[in-house]
């Protein structure tokens, strides 16, 4: 997994700034989920594909560059809020991943993006979302748009 660099705490402290902070300590079964439009994202070196296949359940797969698999399976809807990073999405994602024959925790929040502060990936493509994955500790952000 890739460690996060300067520039990726940059862009994850950008992200945090982006995100609402305030949140119900206890919210009610059933609060969180995800939408049925699908979700494509990611970034340069790596992409993610997220598909709501009931409630509360979301099927991802987990790509590097050249299709090449890195994980899939099914994530299940979380609160949103990631307190010992300091981060909060509009989407909260965990469940086990297996990542090189082996199960690992993946968590991931999706964020919508104000307007002024478009999330842009490696390539300048401005998006209206950003997205974090979080793989044993590696985090990986990107930016990706419902279909």
């Amino acid at each position: 997994m890739p460690s996060i660099s300067a520039k990726a705490a940059f862009a994850l402290a950008c992200l945090a700034a982006c995100l609402p902070m305030s949140t119900p300590a206890q919210a009610p079964a059933g609060q969180y989920d995800f939408p049925p439009t699908s979700f494509k994202g990611g970034d340069a070196k790596w992409s993610i594909y997220l598909q709501r296949t009931a409630p509360g359940k979301v099927d991802f797969v987990l790509e590097q560059p050249r299709g090449t698999q890195t994980a899939r399976g099914t994530l299940v809807s979380v609160d949103p809020e990631l307190r010992e990073r300091g981060l909060r999405g509009k989407y909260g994602l965990s469940g086990t991943a297996t990542v090189a024959g082996e199960p690992k925790i993946l968590t991931l929040l999706v964020a919508p993006t104000p307007p002024s502060r478009r999330c842009s990936d490696n390539t300048g493509t401005n998006y209206n979302h950003a997205v974090l994955v979080i793989i044993d500790g590696g985090a990986w952000r990107g930016c990706g748009d419902f279909d």
